[in-house]
């Protein structure tokens, strides 16, 4: 049997004796004036005095704050009974009718007791700040009625009838329908807590049932079924009611509590002794009060540094904690051997995933510049192919410069120049558009400015007007420098002057190119010129003669791009 089974053991027999002495005290009758008067007084302050012990107790013991409050709540109603029950028979036990009403007084405690008790069963097993939902609090409501009907029961007697008048009320007085409300409520309230406590009965986290609440319970029914069948101070009524359900009252929640069904701050012993952790409590100067199984104990010197660090590791596998009590120090000793493998383990896979990221970071850069290459490449391809037509020109203007007179070779320059600038602007076209950068108005223009740079060394006299600021696309772009150059080619041996217009109407973009020749007649563009991609945009070139060596030549291209 431990300690605490023990002191429980002991304060139990102190109550009985306690309970015993204050009945005998009660039932003696002395022709003595002064036993007779103060013997009232001390059965008072032996009643008073236990139960403010218990509340005392409670206050200290109990974690839960609102089960507390209802526990604190029941000891006070407790002591209100013991109060008004002294009072009534001392010394009003012959004044009326104050004595009446102190009567009524009881059921203040009896109605309001077991509400309490239902609400501190319902906190059972729950955190410390779970509360009843406020839906219970409803319940006040035919509480206070009931209190309410019962200490106004001289005006309508609707608990207890007077049938020889309410001056003989104490000799012969019968029960009435609120009475009968108030022995339900009463009832009802105890079957409840009897039922919370019997599905709350099993200790969490064991399989232990706890049976000493009803032992006391069964107590409390047995007395007051036996009572009811022989109060006088011979039988049953040798231990007054009052104090004796109050008793019972305590001892059903003090049992809760020494049996866990109710936690409380007390059992460090035991709780130190049972727990899977090396911990210790101990004072300021490192005094050991309580210690588990598992606990070593710690040097001076370690003790200082735990108090000012509160955390040590003395080996890779153990850590020393201590954490500031009241009065003292809590101190554990916690194993981390397994934590410090998953550490290692971690260390290790965190290794491995870096050198891994470092392969896959030189793999994307390797695919990185493939890709580049590749990109490069199919750019330089697409490009070429496009100006594939003039490089083939420029080869044979200069196999022809190699053999052609100065004059010639000097045309045969001029050609290339104006090829090598064509060449240039729409190689940056291309990558203009295959980068999908926007190509505006602007670009165009400064790539047939160029042109017309090449084009005025050998004399041909040049114009260029814009008058439109839509947006073009890439492809447009593109076609337009085409048409312009292919025009170019077609005329330039024969050019004298080359006027060129952008503009744009509601529908389409228009470049116009006016052409002044030294002959009456030239040939312009072919009409099969790209018709595949100037139809797959919507476009059409229209040729015509105005005078004699004028020429006139328009490409329309629809606005938005390629038809639907």
């Amino acid at each position: 049997m431990t300690k605490i089974n023990k002191k429980a053991i002991g304060m139990t027999v102190l109550v009985v004796f306690f309970l015993l002495f204050s009945s005998i005290l009660r039932s003696i009758n002395s022709e003595n004036y002064l036993i007779n008067i103060g013997r009232g007084p001390l059965i008072f302050a032996i009643y008073i005095s236990m139960l403010s012990i218990w509340s005392i107790s409670i206050w200290r013991r109990m974690m839960h704050s609102h089960i507390r409050g209802y526990l604190l709540g029941i000891a006070g109603l407790m002591l209100f009974w013991i109060f008004v029950r002294t009072l009534k028979y001392f010394p009003f036990n012959n004044i009326e009718p104050v004595n009446r009403w102190l009567w009524y007084c009881y059921y203040i405690s009896m109605i309001l007791i077991p509400l309490l008790s239902f609400f501190a069963a319902l906190c059972l097993g729950k955190p410390e700040n779970w509360r009843p939902r406020r839906r219970y609090n409803l319940l006040y409501i035919p509480a206070v009625i009931l209190i309410f009907g019962i200490l106004t029961n001289d005006l309508h007697q609707l608990a207890f009838a007077f049938p020889l008048g309410i001056e003989n009320w104490d000799s012969h007085y019968e029960y009435n329908i609120l009475y009968y409300f108030a022995v339900l409520w009463i009832a009802g309230l105890f079957l409840a807590v009897v039922w919370v406590l019997f599905k709350k009965s099993y200790i969490p986290y064991t399989k232990k049932w706890v049976w000493m609440p009803f032992v006391v319970m069964g107590i409390a029914i047995i007395y007051t079924v036996l009572y009811a069948i022989d109060n006088s101070k011979n039988g049953f009524g040798f231990i007054e009611m009052t104090a004796m359900l109050c008793t019972l009252t305590a001892g059903v929640w003090e049992s809760c509590i020494q049996t866990g069904l109710l936690p409380s701050n007390t059992k460090y012993g035991g709780f130190f002794d049972a727990s899977p952790l090396g911990a210790q409590i101990v004072d300021e100067k490192g005094k050991v009060y309580y210690s588990s199984k598992l606990s070593k104990p710690i040097a001076p010197n370690v003790f200082e540094e735990l108090k000012e660090t509160g955390f040590l590791q003395p080996d890779p596998n153990t850590q020393l904690h201590a954490s500031p009590i009241q009065g003292g120090y809590v101190i554990w000793r916690e194993d981390i051997s397994r934590i410090s493998l998953l550490i290692k383990e971690l260390q290790n896979t965190k290794t491995e995933l870096m050198d891994d990221v470092e392969l896959l970071k030189d793999e994307l850069s390797v695919k990185q510049r493939r890709l580049h290459i590749d990109e490069q490449n199919r750019l330089h391809d697409l490009t070429v192919l496009q100006i594939m037509p003039q490089i083939e020109k420029i080869k044979k203007y200069f196999d022809f410069a190699s053999e052609a007179e100065e004059q010639e070779k000097y045309k045969l320059l001029w050609k290339i120049n104006v090829l090598g600038a064509y060449i240039k602007r729409r190689s940056n076209l291309i990558l203009m558009a295959e980068g999908q950068e926007t190509v505006t108005i602007g670009d165009l223009a400064r790539c047939i400015e160029e042109s017309f740079e090449n084009l005025e060394s050998g004399g041909v006299t040049t114009d260029l007007s814009i008058e439109t600021t839509c947006d073009i696309t890439p492809k447009q772009a593109l076609l337009l420098y085409d048409f312009f150059e292919a025009v170019v080619e077609t005329a330039i041996s024969e050019l004298d002057s080359l006027s060129v217009t952008l503009k744009d109407s509601e529908k389409d973009f228009i470049l116009s190119i006016e052409i002044k020749s030294i002959m009456e007649q030239i040939s312009l563009l072919d009409e099969s010129w790209k018709s595949e991609e100037l139809a797959s945009l919507g476009g059409h070139i229209i040729c015509e003669a105005k005078d004699k060596g004028i020429f006139h030549i328009s490409m329309y291209l629809p606005k938005g791009g390629e038809t639907k």
